[in-house]
Order: C-alpha cells, then sequence, then structure tokens
C-alpha cells in the first residue's frame, strides 16, 4: 500500500473541510434518530443513470439452478467498503461526510481498519479541482467543466473514487485469497471508467486472488419479466444459477467477470456475483472456495457486511458532525425546514 497516497489523500480532504472558513450559514440535514438512514445517498444521485446503465434484460431465461458445494482449501477474505453522507448545506454549496472500512477475515478472527471520517465542504469553486484532483490520484486525465459531475451528484462520485482508490491499493494486500466489493464488476460505468476497474482486478490476479463483485439489487430481467434476484426464490439450499452466457454481447464485453445469481444460504436472499476468478481458475470454482471459508450472515457473506457497517454513519454521528461544523467555523444555523412535513403530514 502507498502510504505517501493516502497521507497525500487524508490531507487533501483536511484541506476541503478548512474551506469552512470562509462560510457563514449552515442548513443541517434533518435527522430522526429512530428512523434508518440510507447510506451513501445512491438512489438521489444516481438512480437515472443507474436505470440507463443497468436495465438488462437477458437474451434467454436460465433453465437450471445448480446446488453450491463447499470444497477443500482456505485462504483470507477481504472486503472493502465506502460511505458518504450530505451532511447539510452552506450558502456556498454542500457538507458531506465520507468514510471507508477494510475488512480482513482469517479463519476464526477479523481485523478492522477504517480511513476517516472526513468533513468536506464541495462548492462551484472547487469541484472542477475536486474531481480533477482524484482523477489523477486513479492515473486518469483532467477533464473540461463540461464533463464535471453537477454539484449535487459530487458527493456520491467522490465516495466512488475514494472506494475505487481503497480496492486498488488493497487489491493485493492478502495473497491466494478472496476479495470481495460491493456492487458489480462493470466498466466504463458513468463512475468507474474501464482501466481503473482493470488495474484493480489486475492487480488482484497476479497476488493470486479471485475477486467476488456483489450486488444486493440488479437491473437484469429475464424476457419473461423475473428479477435475476428472483431466480432462486423458490430454492431452499444453497444454490446459483449461471447467468454470463444469457446476458448480450455488448453488456457482457464490459463486465470483467463471469456472472451468477447466487443463494449462499438456504433462508438466505439471493445476489448477483460477479467473479474475476484467480488465474488459471473459473468462476464456478471460485464461487465454491469462497463458500467454503466465508462465514455467511442472513446469505451475505458476511465480511462484506462488517466493512459495511464500519462505515455507516449513524444518526448520532450525524448530529455530532453538525455540532462540530457549528463550533469550529462558528456557522450560524438556519433550521432544518420540509415543505412536504407541513402540507402532506402524515402521510
Amino acid at each position: 500500500m502507498s502510504f505517501n497516497v493516502m497521507e497525500k489523500l487524508r490531507k487533501f480532504f483536511l484541506g476541503l473541510e478548512e474551506e469552512l472558513s470562509s462560510s457563514r450559514k449552515f442548513r443541517p440535514r434533518y435527522i430522526e434518530l429512530t428512523n434508518f438512514l440510507p447510506s451513501n445517498d445512491e438512489d438521489v444521485d444516481r438512480v437515472s443513470e443507474v436505470e440507463v446503465d443497468e436495465t438488462i434484460v437477458l437474451e434467454n431465461t436460465p433453465s437450471d439452478y445448480y446446488v453450491l458445494e463447499k470444497v477443500s482449501g482456505n485462504g483470507k477474505v477481504l472486503a472493502v467498503d465506502a460511505s458518504s453522507f450530505r451532511v447539510g448545506e452552506t450558502e456556498k454549496g454542500i457538507i458531506a461526510a465520507y468514510r471507508a472500512s477494510i475488512v480482513v477475515f482469517d479463519k476464526d478472527s477479523y481485523e478492522v481498519s477504517k480511513f476517516g471520517p472526513f468533513v468536506v465542504h464541495l462548492t462551484e469553486e472547487n469541484r472542477v479541482y475536486v474531481y480533477n484532483f482524484l482523477r489523477g490520484v486513479l492515473g486518469l486525465d483532467e477533464v473540461d467543466e463540461k464533463r464535471v459531475p453537477r454539484l449535487f451528484k459530487m458527493v456520491d462520485r467522490v465516495r466512488n473514487f475514494i472506494e475505487r482508490f481503497l480496492q486498488i491499493e488493497f487489491a493485493d494486500f492478502i495473497r491466494e485469497g478472496f476479495v470481495l466489493w460491493d456492487g458489480s464488476l462493470t466498466g466504463d460505468t458513468v463512475d468507474t471508467p474501464r482501466r481503473v476497474l482493470e488495474e484493480a482486478l489486475s492487480r488482484a490476479r497476479n497476488a493470486g486472488n479471485s475477486v467476488f463483485g456483489v450486488s444486493k439489487t440488479s437491473r437484469l430481467k429475464t424476457v419473461d419479466g423475473r428479477r435475476l434476484i428472483d431466480l432462486l426464490c423458490d430454492v431452499y439450499k444453497p444454490a446459483y444459477v449461471k447467468v454470463h452466457k444469457l446476458l448480450s454481447k455488448d453488456l457482457a464485453k464490459r463486465i470483467l467477470g463471469e456472472v451468477f445469481a447466487v443463494k449462499f444460504s438456504p433462508d438466505g436472499f439471493t445476489f448477483r456475483v460477479d467473479v474475476y476468478p484467480r488465474d488459471g481458475s473459473i468462476g464456478e470454482v471460485e464461487l465454491k472456495r469462497l463458500f467454503s471459508v466465508c462465514p455467511i450472515f442472513n446469505g451475505y457473506p458476511d465480511p462484506l457486511r462488517l466493512a459495511h457497517i464500519n462505515c455507516y454513519f449513524t444518526g448520532d454521528e450525524v448530529l455530532a458532525l453538525q455540532t462540530y461544523v457549528v463550533e469550529k467555523y462558528g456557522l450560524e444555523v438556519i433550521p432544518a425546514f420540509d415543505v412536504r412535513r407541513f402540507i402532506l403530514y402524515p402521510f
């Protein structure tokens, strides 16, 4: 891992926090401690883009499933996840918080590392600089202002840069093991250039690791309208469905791995799992190897679940961050206001 780059990123985010010193007013995001807080706000930031990018109908309907069996073998499991959260707004822009976590599972023990949390002030004045700085960290060329996302989309774009950077840096942190990511292994999406994904996967394979992209949701559907993640609803045993050969050629070329619908436990949920196998192996074999060594919680790989938990922002933490920016930078608080609560309450 490049310590110098990690330190450079840390200083960069701390510098973005200091830009709050030029602001005067702060409207905190309304928080209810009794309600679940959606993480990353991706449903707001990317919904239209994801629908265009990922809504695909399989060319055929899968004909059968296979029982997921355990095989002999061992290896460490490493999971990476990152989270973002809108803390509030100033008269100049958006205040967002970021945190990432890396979890390593080895036999019966876990090791957790965290990056952050960082409080970042994103504004119209700095969004081009922020975007191109993070592109540079990933080895990408700068882009002009027309290609920089709008300010409200930058919250999730920054999170994605952090997550992709850590995926690259930790791809070879373990050897002869299993690397778990949240989401698919699809390149050339709205926020992930193919070469970034290829670099992370190449480093993983050079270390003898297999990479698994686990998606909790999927817009892949069969020709008869069934969702990919519903294919194993009536199967009450660990099982998987081979999906990759049923994809359109255009989509299959963009996915850097083999696509499966997988149910890791009899009473668990079904997930889309993209597998990039270690050198000399195939996705089906690596899926069984992962199943043999990785603890499962409600049908979901537990190391990846813990990675999410350790970067998630709770309501208490968000309130603490709001208090922190107000007291440190002397901001005048403008009460949070949601017109829907006044005209539509309690519906």
